[in-house]
C-alpha cells in the first residue's frame, strides 16, 4: 500500500508522508531551487501499479528531481511506462512553481500545480487503502472558469470538454493525473 515503508532505514516514512512533509515546505520551492521529497519507489517490491503511479504523479506535480531508488534492470514494461510517460515528466519539469495540496476531504485530496503556459497539472488522489471514492474538482479550486479540456496523463488520451468540474471514481489507493487545458 502506500504506506510502504523505504527499507533499511529506521524511522520509517511513508510515500505519502513525505508527499505530505514536501507539501508543508512548497512556499519554499522554486525555479532553480526545488524541495527533495528523496527517491523514488518506482520498481519497488510492495507498491501496485496504482501506488507507483500515484507516487510518481505527487512527485512530477511537486517538481521533485526525479531519482529511481531501484535497479531499472528489473523492472516490468508498465514500471518503465510510468516512469517514460513524457506528459508526466514535462509536469515536472515545469519551472513555474510546486504543485500542492489545495484540497482534503477526509482520504479524498486534489493537488494542483500551475503550469507555465497556462494549463493546470492536478493529482485527484485517493488515500483509502480499503474502498473507491468519487472525487469532484471544482473549476474553482483551480482558478478556472468556463469549459475546460482534460487529458488523463497516464492513459495519454483527451476524456473531453467539461464545464465548472469533473468527477472521476478512484479506486483504493490510486489517482487520477490530469491536465487542464
Amino acid at each position: 500500500n502506500l504506506a510502504f515503508n523505504y527499507t533499511g532505514r529506521k524511522n520509517f516514512l511513508s510515500v505519502l508522508e513525505v508527499a505530505d512533509q514536501n507539501n508543508e515546505n512548497a512556499d519554499h520551492a522554486g525555479n532553480g531551487f526545488w524541495n527533495d521529497p528523496d527517491m523514488l519507489l518506482v520498481g519497488h517490491d510492495g507498491l501496485t501499479l496504482e501506488e507507483q503511479k500515484a507516487h510518481f504523479a505527487l512527485w512530477c506535480l511537486m517538481s521533485a528531481p526525479l531519482m529511481l531508488g531501484n535497479d531499472p534492470r528489473n523492472m516490468d514494461k508498465e514500471e518503465k511506462a510510468i516512469l517514460l510517460n513524457r506528459e508526466a515528466l514535462a509536469i515536472d519539469q515545469d519551472p513555474t512553481e510546486q504543485g500542492r495540496k489545495i484540497i482534503v476531504r477526509g482520504d479524498s485530496e486534489i493537488w494542483l500545480k500551475k503550469l507555465s503556459n497556462g494549463d493546470r497539472a492536478v493529482v485527484l488522489l485517493n488515500r483509502d487503502p480499503k474502498g473507491s471514492a468519487t472525487i469532484t474538482l471544482q473549476w474553482d479550486d483551480a482558478g478556472l472558469k468556463g469549459r475546460k479540456l482534460l487529458r488523463d496523463v497516464f492513459e495519454k488520451r483527451d476524456l473531453g470538454r467539461f464545464k465548472n468540474s469533473a468527477s472521476f471514481e478512484l479506486g483504493p489507493n490510486s489517482c487520477k493525473f490530469l491536465r487542464i487545458i
